[in-house]
């Protein structure tokens, strides 16, 4: 079939060499385009990324590999479903190879999101420990552990209750303290000399709470 019977028989004028998805369904055209051009660059920024010579022990080379395939595969294969489409003569749900090609469709993006899932809960659950810990430390290092938010209230509306880690911990905190007056050391209250040997095991101690006077006059 030459250019002039395409004319003739479908109203367009058809340029030679030209696309003729592009003509009779720019739409369609256009989508396949654009996702076949995201999965191509983001295989050669893949390449890149290999040739460029970074470790492949860096996090950050990692986690770019990881988003290029994300954005790759998806492309790749949106790409391939609309090229399968465009070439089935009556896409309906009668149809056996368009029903195929929907259901493989929406079987590998259910797989995909899931994986995703996946991926983001085991990214949250590293977050929320560390931040877990480092709450914990500042708790430690500080001492309070009365706060407002770290208490419940009781189920017959008495007054708020206590955490027990929380007390425990704050009591252990709460207790005498000696303090070397040379490297300001905290140490046991039955203590007698520094353990510390920048101060040369000085005796030179004072009592002190950890929770003193300095918040309350």
């Amino acid at each position: 079939m030459d250019t002039n019977e395409i004319k003739v028989g479908t109203g367009h004028n058809i340029k030679v060499g030209t696309s003729i998805l592009a003509q009779h369904d720019p739409v369609r055209s256009k989508l396949f385009w654009i996702f076949n051009t995201i999965s191509f660059l983001a295989s050669l920024s893949m390449m890149f990324l290999f040739i460029s010579g970074i470790s492949a022990k860096r996090k950050f080379f990692i986690w770019a590999s990881r988003a290029a395939m994300w954005i790759t595969v998806p492309s790749m294969a949106l790409a391939y479903l609309l090229a399968a489409i465009t070439l089935i003569p009556d896409p309906n749900i009668l149809n056996s190879t368009y029903v195929t090609l929907v259901v493989a469709a929406f079987t590998w993006y259910g797989l995909t999101i899931v994986s995703l899932l996946l991926l983001v809960y085991h990214l949250i659950v590293p977050a929320s420990r560390k931040a877990e810990k480092s709450r914990n430390r500042i708790l430690r290092n500080t001492g309070v552990g009365f706060h407002a938010e770290n208490t419940s209230s009781n189920a017959n509306g008495g007054p708020p209750r206590i955490d027990p880690n929380l007390l425990v911990l704050a009591q252990k905190h709460n207790q005498k303290k000696m303090i070397c007056r040379k490297c300001y050391a905290r140490l046991d209250i039955r203590a007698k000399n520094c353990r510390k040997k920048k101060c040369g095991h000085s005796n030179q101690l004072r009592p002190k709470s950890v929770l003193d006077s300095k918040g309350s006059g």
